[in-house]
């Protein structure tokens, strides 16, 4: 092959750009630099004149990149001003957590003193139940008088006041 001729490839590599561009190129500017060998699209080396790795690289418009930097410094400020106010909410949220604690600690506190008088009350229960147990079995005990019956169900309600 001549080496004054590139192939495709060869070509967008060295002009910095890519092959679709170079094919779009070859019905425009680049067609008196194309030569066809053996059936393969060739291009002249004295094309690569026409695509300056400078010129592709388009200078940043200032007024733009002006806009751009006070968007975003203007995003980060207003990002900056809402994790503040996370960070507000999160605290104010630590406290009311820690106020929640104070709040079941108490009540664990409160439920462990009605479980002790609870049982404090069943035992005293059990303890009259016991005791009424006994005078029921002392009543049984007692001997009726002595003519087999007791004199005060006997009286009516009238004589008492005899």
């Amino acid at each position: 092959m001549d080496k004054e001729y590139l192939s495709i490839k060869e070509f967008a590599n060295l002009a910095g750009i890519s092959r679709q561009a170079v094919y779009k190129q070859l019905n425009n500017q680049l067609t008196p630099y194309l030569k066809v060998i053996d059936g393969k699209k060739m291009l002249d080396k004295s094309g690569l004149e026409l695509f300056d790795k400078q010129d592709n690289c388009k200078p940043v418009d200032n007024d733009f990149a002006n806009q751009l930097v006070n968007q975003l410094t203007t995003e980060l400020t207003e990002k900056g001003q809402q994790l503040k106010e996370k960070d507000k909410q999160i605290s104010e949220k630590d406290k009311q957590i820690a106020e929640k604690d104070k709040q079941l600690a108490a009540l664990q506190k409160l439920l462990d003193q009605e479980q002790h008088l609870h049982a404090l009350t069943l035992q005293r229960v059990a303890e009259l139940e016991d005791k009424q147990q006994e005078s029921m079995e002392q009543m049984k005990n007692v001997p009726e008088d002595t003519d087999g019956s007791n004199q005060a169900e006997e009286k009516r309600w009238w004589e008492f006041w005899k």
